[in-house]
């Protein structure tokens, strides 16, 4: 599922290549995968292309929370909450994935 997955987004991203949320989606797919390296460039390319979308920012948060980079994290947090993304929402899954790592 996840293969056809990540086909879907490369696709979406060739053919639509200024489309933040493309790039936001694909990240999310990467982070799911353990790829989080390739999900921090999907994040940042998203970040650069539409600063003000607060998902990006949090699923970055989440891809530096299991690398152990918190201080990036919680950057990355109180930028998604201060673009109006839930607070509490972040913080429980940024305290589900420190448990994981």
């Amino acid at each position: 599922m996840m293969k056809e997955a990540m086909t879907a987004y490369n696709k979406a991203v060739r053919l639509d290549p200024m489309s933040a949320r493309v790039y936001n989606h694909r990240g999310d797919a990467y982070r799911r995968l353990g790829r989080y390296h390739q999900a921090l460039l999907d994040y940042n390319q998203a970040i650069r292309l539409a600063p003000q979308l607060a998902e990006s920012y949090a699923g970055r948060a989440f891809t530096y929370t299991l690398l152990s980079k918190d201080k990036e994290a919680q950057q990355d947090v109180a930028r998604a909450v201060e673009l109006g993304f839930e607070a509490t929402l972040l913080e429980r899954e940024i305290e589900e994935l420190t448990k994981r790592r």
